[in-house]
């Protein structure tokens, strides 16, 4: 399985995947929603709109962050060449349908 990295506007990119900005080093996973608890531990789910995405830093040391980026934005994807074959064709079967 070889690895590739495939430019894509982020509401193209699946979810959970790994992704790095295009200028950038660092790698981030791409979430569409994500769960955060409240100081009682009750969990507060927040949920993208209009194609919107959340970046979660991959490798996270001390305050934790994340940022939100357009749909549109062009993002790095992470993967590998039987995941890429896979959403190629499901893309395929939806413009069929």
């Amino acid at each position: 399985m070889s690895k590739i990295k495939v430019v894509l506007p982020a509401r193209k990119i699946p979810d959970q995947s790994v992704v790095s900005k295009e200028r950038g080093t660092n790698t981030y996973k791409l979430y569409r929603s994500m769960q955060l608890y409240d100081l009682t531990k009750n969990p507060v789910t927040f949920t993208s709109s209009d194609g919107a995405v959340f970046l979660i830093p991959e490798r996270i040391q001390g305050n934790a962050s994340f940022d939100t980026v357009s749909g549109s934005q062009e993002l790095v994807w992470h993967t590998d060449t039987i995941t890429l074959s896979r959403i190629l064709a499901e893309w395929t079967e939806q413009d069929e349908n």
